[in-house]
């Protein structure tokens, strides 16, 4: 099983030129903590596309197993290549001491991703803001999901956005 992070606009957008459109310093402590909670003996596994590892700096998310999905990115010491999500799946579900695995974009990897048998819960940031993107996350794919409001109206350097929890 897995789970889905994601934030976007009320239209899906995830990104505009290859980065987040906004800041919301909030939203990404509750990122961390979500992709960092775990027993001390385990790890958390996050999955990831290129272009999102590219945007992220080309560096790892310190503290969990990072596995990029690529077919030009070499593999280092510090990353796991796959070539495939279902390859990339395949290999966190390999991985010794798993606690949890994360899919964390971008937009291809989000469409495989949400129709996968394993996807337990999408955990959903929806910002209310109209912001240009041009990358996005697949809502209309949501429907096959309950949808849970954990918080709403949060306001975070003057972007406003809902904690939605589809499972």
């Amino acid at each position: 099983m897995f789970h889905i992070i994601v934030a976007c606009t009320l239209k899906g957008g995830i990104g505009k030129n290859g980065n987040i459109p906004w800041k919301a310093p909030l939203d990404l402590k509750q990122f961390y903590k979500l992709t960092m909670m775990r027993p001390k003996d385990k790890i958390n596994v996050l999955i990831m596309g290129r272009r999102t590892y590219q945007s992220i700096g080309n560096k790892p998310l310190k503290d969990r197993v990072n596995i990029v999905v690529s077919n030009t990115l070499a593999p280092d010491e510090c990353i796991m290549i796959a070539h495939d999500f279902n390859s990339a799946l395949n290999m966190s579900y390999n991985i010794k001491d798993v606690h949890n695995v994360f899919v964390i974009g971008g937009s291809e990897i989000y469409k495989e991703a949400i129709k996968h048998k394993d996807c337990e819960n999408i955990y959903l940031t929806q910002i209310k803001e109209d912001i240009e993107c041009d990358a996005f996350f697949p809502l209309d794919l949501l429907t096959n999901y309950n949808k849970t409001v954990l918080d709403t109206d949060i306001i975070d350097n003057n972007i406003t956005y809902d904690m939605l929890l589809y499972s």
